[in-house]
C-alpha cells in the first residue's frame, strides 16, 4: 500500500533519498555509498548507528542531562520517553505490553521491558552488589562509584558526579513548579515529585505483601517493604558501620557526621510540602498519604 500512498519511511543517512522498502534502502547504501563504516563515539569509542552525531546517546545524556531524538532533536527527560517518541517517526507495526500502555518496535525490546513487571534483577554491580532490572540503570548507578565531582553548582558551589544530578539539584534553587497534576492541580518542581504525588489518586494497589497483605502501587515499594519482615539492612555507613534498610535512612544518618543537629537538612513531603528534621518522622508522615 505504501507504493500508492507515496510514503517513504526508510531514509538514507548519507544523503536525502528515502525509500518505500528497507531492502531497497540497503541496496542503495551498498551500491552508492559503499560499505562505509559508521563513526565511533568520540567519548567512549562505541560504534554509532547514525552519522548525525559524534557521540552515542548515553554520552550525550551524561553531557546534556537529557535524551535527544536524532531525527528531530526533541529533548526527552527519560530514555523510555525518547523510545516512545521515536516511534512517531516510524510506521512499523508496534507490539503492545499486556501489563501497561507502552509499545515496542521489536520482540527483543518487548522482552527486555517485560522484566520490569517481574521480580528479576539480572544486572548486578560488581563493586557493591546492588542489582537492577535494566542495564541502563546499572550504567547510571556506576556513576555513583566515581570519586571525582566535576560538575559544580554556580549558585551554592555544591559538586556533583554527573550533569543529570546537577540539573536535579538546580531545581531546589528555583521557585517554579512546572509539573502540574492533572487530577488536582498541584504543582511540583520535578517530574519525580509529580510521579510520587499522583499515587494518591490511584484507587487500585495491585501488589500485595505475601507476609502481611499490605498492598502497594509500585514494585519497588513492595520490595523495600519486604525488608521489614526479613530484617535486611543493605545500606551501611562507611564511617561508623551502622546499617539501614533504606538509602534515605543512610543519607539522613550520614549528615550527623558532618553537621550539628540544628543544621541538619530538612525532609520535605512531596505531596503536601510539610517539612521534617527527622527522617523517621518524615517516613511516618508519608504513610498517611
Amino acid at each position: 500500500m505504501k507504493t500508492h500512498t507515496g510514503e517513504r519511511p526508510y531514509q538514507c543517512e548519507h544523503c536525502d533519498k528515502a525509500f518505500v522498502q528497507k531492502c531497497t534502502l540497503q541496496f542503495h547504501v551498498k551500491a552508492i555509498h559503499g560499505n562505509k563504516p559508521h563513526p565511533k563515539c568520540k567519548t567512549c569509542g562505541k560504534r554509532l548507528k547514525s552519522f548525525s552525531y559524534s557521540q552515542c546517546w548515553l554520552c550525550r545524556y551524561e553531557e546534556n542531562g537529557v535524551f535527544i531524538c536524532e531525527a528531530c532533536n526533541k529533548e526527552c527527560a527519560t530514555l523510555a520517553e525518547l523510545k516512545q517518541h521515536k516511534m512517531e517517526h516510524g510506521h512499523q507495526q508496534l507490539l503492545s505490553c499486556e501489563h501497561c500502555d507502552l509499545k515496542f518496535t521489536s520482540s527483543f525490546s518487548m522482552k527486555k521491558h517485560l522484566i520490569t513487571h517481574t521480580d528479576l534483577r539480572p544486572f548486578v554491580c560488581q563493586k557493591c552488589g546492588k542489582d537492577f532490572k535494566r542495564d541502563y540503570n546499572l550504567r547510571q548507578h556506576m556513576i555513583t562509584h566515581k570519586e571525582d565531582r566535576p560538575y559544580i553548582c554556580k549558585i551554592c558551589k555544591s559538586a556533583f558526579k554527573s550533569v543529570p544530578t546537577l540539573k536535579q539539584h538546580l531545581v531546589s534553587h528555583s521557585s517554579d513548579r512546572p509539573f502540574i497534576c492533572k487530577d488536582c492541580g498541584s504543582g511540583f518542581k520535578s517530574s519525580q515529585g509529580l510521579r510520587t504525588h499522583v499515587v494518591i489518586h490511584y484507587k487500585v494497589k495491585p501488589l500485595a505483601c505475601k507476609t502481611c497483605g499490605k498492598t502497594f502501587t509500585f514494585l519497588g515499594n513492595l520490595q523495600r517493604h519486604y525488608r521489614v519482615h526479613t530484617g535486611e539492612k543493605p545500606y551501611q555507613c562507611k564511617i561508623c558501620d551502622k546499617r539501614f534498610s533504606q538509602s534515605n535512612g543512610l543519607k539522613a544518618h550520614e549528615l550527623t557526621h558532618r553537621k550539628p543537629a540544628k543544621e541538619l537538612e530538612e525532609f520535605v513531603c512531596t505531596v503536601c510540602g510539610k517539612k521534617f528534621k527527622s527522617f523517621s518522622n518524615y517516613k511516618k508522615h508519608m504513610q498517611l498519604h
